[in-house]
């Protein structure tokens, strides 16, 4: 069976490049205030703004994969053609979501808390989702921030939603790696929001740092891109998923 994934790709473009231009207009403004700056605080106003840099590209993250996932369902690609890791996490999320409503930890649990009837009505609403389309509603909660994004976090995102996680990696390998710019720019954020020693910046290291965030912003959005035109998040026919209740 095929899919139309140049059509939900270019959607996953347009909407995200909105995303994209909001953040970079945003930095720029960050950079406006800077020249604004007397030359007596602008170090340390760099500094302050290091936070802002960090938000905007947090923002960037949790838009662009939720937009991903977004499109993704766009596709209604069938759940047997589903990528085995985007399945897992799909179903540790759906189960959870089963568990939670009627109140049990054990499956074996729900009929001694509900009668035959509301057991097999729920049951066959478990399986009536394993039918449907694979979609993700609200699509920026399957996206998972936890207390920063820093590498392990882009990583198990990417990961989880069948992005290539090495392509991004390979666009740092010039100078400073990916995970050691990432983490050092949630570094500065935490510094800065929980009251560390305050460091302030010159303009080469503003440069740097943001320099960094735009591309970032860019490599992921472009590997999105690629990710859903090239169907990575589908099982090759030969590898499609089988499954009975």
């Amino acid at each position: 069976m095929s899919y139309d994934l140049a059509a939900i790709a270019d959607e996953f473009l347009h909407t995200s490049d909105h995303a994209f231009d909001e953040c970079r207009e945003g930095i720029s403004g960050l950079d406006r205030i800077i020249i604004a700056t007397p030359a007596l605080l602008v170090d340390r106003a760099r500094g302050y703004f290091v936070a802002l840099l960090y938000a905007y590209r947090e923002r960037f993250f949790r838009v662009s994969f939720g937009e991903y996932l977004r499109c993704f369902s766009l596709a209604g690609i069938k759940f047997e053609h589903g990528e085995e890791r985007l399945l897992k996490y799909r179903l540790c999320r759906q189960l959870a979501a089963f568990s939670k409503q009627h109140g049990i930890t054990m499956l074996h649990e729900l009929p001694q808390r509900s009668s035959p009837s509301s057991v097999k009505a729920a049951i066959q609403a478990l399986r009536d989702g394993l039918d449907a389309p694979l979609a993700f509603n609200n699509p920026a909660e399957w996206v998972e921030t936890e207390a920063n994004v820093k590498f392990t976090v882009l990583e198990t995102n990417c990961k989880r939603f069948c992005v290539d996680i090495d392509a991004i990696k390979d666009s740092f390998t010039n100078g400073t790696s990916l995970f050691e710019s990432l983490n050092n720019l949630v570094k500065d954020r935490n510094d800065i929001a929980h009251g560390a020693v305050f460091t302030p910046y010159t303009q080469n290291e503003w440069e740097t740092k943001r320099n960094f965030v735009l591309k970032l912003m860019q490599v992921v959005q472009t590997e999105l891109y690629r990710s859903l035109s090239e169907g990575s998040a589908i099982a090759p026919l030969s590898q499609a998923v089988e499954y009975q209740i």
